[in-house]
């Protein structure tokens, strides 16, 4: 199922059922309540032996016309009306998905559905007509000289404006990437001294923790191997 789907009553039933049960035929009004009428005698016999059932509006084949999920379910479930699907947001879908091939620091923290990606006339994807990123949150302004400067550095790398930037924003979640870290951390080690390696940018990826890891910092630091 696409992600899309995964964040619906049905995937959420599905990812908890033992089985899908189909019945096939035709579309025809004959077709469907012999279906709808044979799934409801099972159904009443499959809870009297303690396993659940759900019908589900899929169709995994051409001639599907009726499906059924099974599991087995709790006393307290089986007694219930209903039972809710609980399926997950589209954030948390896409989220999940992403995790399988990302790292944690590199997965997005909101997202933009559109209707269809701007192409160029070569068919490739055209970045500049995408539509701006807005970034939301709590601002939580700068509270010390250190965080202060940090927030002036970040918002020359990130090229926003340093006002708009919090202090518990994390790097990475407001535009932040693999290159502009490295650019970064070049920049505080050139304006503000500070012997920093890219590892530290990654665990402490807000200005907040990096202050306070700026603090604790032994001042004899290597430097890391490598220029932008």
């Amino acid at each position: 199922m696409s992600v899309f789907d995964r964040a619906g009553d049905a995937h959420a039933v599905l990812s908890r059922a033992r089985c899908l049960l189909t019945l096939e035929g035709e579309a025809t009004a004959e077709h469907l309540l012999s279906a709808g009428f044979l799934f409801q005698r099972l159904a009443e016999r499959l809870h009297a032996d303690g396993l659940g059932t759900c019908p589900l509006g899929l169709t995994p084949t051409d001639r599907t016309v009726y499906a059924l999920a099974v599991g087995a379910v709790d006393e307290e479930a089986r007694r219930a009306p209903e039972s809710p699907a609980e399926p997950p947001t589209l954030t948390e879908a896409v989220t999940a998905e992403l995790a399988c091939v990302l790292p944690e620091y590199m997965l997005p923290t909101g997202y933009r559905v559109l209707d269809a990606l701007p192409l160029s006339a070569n068919g490739k994807l055209a970045a500049d007509r995408l539509p701006p990123v807005e970034f939301q949150g709590t601002y939580v302004a700068p509270a010390t000289d250190t965080e202060r400067a940090l927030a002036e550095v970040w918002a020359r790398v990130l090229d926003r404006p340093a006002g708009v930037i919090g202090t518990t924003d994390s790097f990475f979640a407001v535009g932040g990437n693999s290159l502009a870290a490295m650019k970064l951390v070049r920049l505080l080690q050139r304006d503000l001294g500070c012997e920093l390696k890219l590892r530290d940018l990654y665990a402490n990826d807000t200005i907040v923790k990096l202050a306070e890891h700026m603090g604790t910092a032994p001042a004899a630091a290597v430097r890391e191997e490598g220029e932008l």
